[in-house]
């Protein structure tokens, strides 16, 4: 499977300690939704660390807050996203 950020499916809001995720899709997602990030310094990724956080399942519209202390919106990147159905 190829690496994805899904940006047809949802939307990513940066946040310090987490993020907002949005469904954009017009369809429920019904499966677990991976987001992978990692420390980064402009185009320098920090360290062998790659974060994850995982929800169940998302609305079509919803948009629900993750928090993660591992997560800063000027210190992490995002580098993929997988949905499992």
């Amino acid at each position: 499977e190829e690496l994805s950020l899904y940006e047809d499916k949802i939307q990513i809001q940066p946040l310090d300690g987490g993020f907002n995720i949005s469904n954009i899709s017009g369809e429920d997602i019904t499966g677990q939704i991976c987001i992978y990030f990692k420390d980064a310094a402009g185009d320098m990724l920090y360290g062998g660390i790659t974060y994850v956080v995982r929800l169940n399942g998302l609305a079509a519209g919803e948009i629900r807050q993750i928090m993660s202390a591992n997560f800063t919106a000027d210190r992490s990147r995002v580098m993929f996203v997988q949905i499992i159905e």
